[in-house]
C-alpha cells in the first residue's frame, strides 16, 4: 500500500461514499443512495487512497477543510450558474425570488424591495396642490373605504376628543 505525504486525490464522488460509511451506512446503503453499483462502492472503500483517507481520519491527522474547500470551489461555478438560470427562467416566483436574493448576497449587493405605481398624467393633475392627508382621502373615498375609516380628533393634552 503506498503512503501519501500530501492531499490524497480522490473523486468528490469517493469522498462522499467514505463520508457516508462514516455516517455508519452498509456499502449496500450508500450503492443505492448514490446510485452506484455495490461493486464500485465496495472497490473505492477497499482502495488503498479510501484506505489512506479512513486511516488519516482515524489517527486525527487528516485535516479535511483544505480538501473541502477544494470540491466547493469545483463546485461553485455550475451552483452559480443554475442560481442564476432559475432567478431567470423558474415557472415559481419563489424559486426566481430566493435564487435572485442569493445570487445578489454572492456578488456582494443587497436586494431592496421596492413598488412601482404608474398613474395616468391626468390623475396627477387632480392631485396638484393637495396635501398628503387630502390625497389619502381622496383615495380612500374612490375605493370607497372612507366611511369605514373613523377620524379620531386629539385634544391640546394628546388625549382623544369624542
Amino acid at each position: 500500500m503506498p503512503t501519501w505525504s500530501g492531499p490524497i486525490k480522490l473523486h468528490p464522488k469517493h469522498y462522499t461514499m467514505i463520508r457516508l460509511m462514516f455516517a455508519g451506512r452498509t456499502e449496500d446503503e450508500i450503492a443505492t443512495e448514490l446510485s452506484c453499483s455495490y461493486q464500485q462502492v465496495h472497490q473505492v472503500l477497499i482502495g488503498d487512497a479510501a484506505r489512506e483517507v479512513i486511516n488519516r481520519v482515524y489517527s486525527g491527522v487528516l485535516d479535511l477543510v483544505p480538501e473541502l474547500a477544494q470540491q466547493a470551489m469545483m463546485a461553485a461555478p455550475a451552483m452559480l450558474e443554475q442560481k442564476i438560470w432559475l432567478a431567470m427562467n423558474s415557472g415559481d416566483h419563489r424559486v426566481r425570488s430566493t435564487c435572485t436574493s442569493d445570487v445578489m448576497g454572492l456578488v456582494g449587493l443587497a436586494p431592496i424591495k421596492r413598488v412601482s405605481v404608474t398613474v395616468e398624467d391626468h390623475d396627477l393633475r387632480d392631485l396638484d396642490g393637495m396635501t398628503a392627508d387630502q390625497i389619502r382621502a381622496k383615495v380612500l373615498e374612490g375605493l370607497g373605504l372612507s366611511a369605514a375609516i373613523p377620524t379620531v380628533a386629539v385634544g391640546s393634552d394628546g388625549g382623544t376628543v369624542h
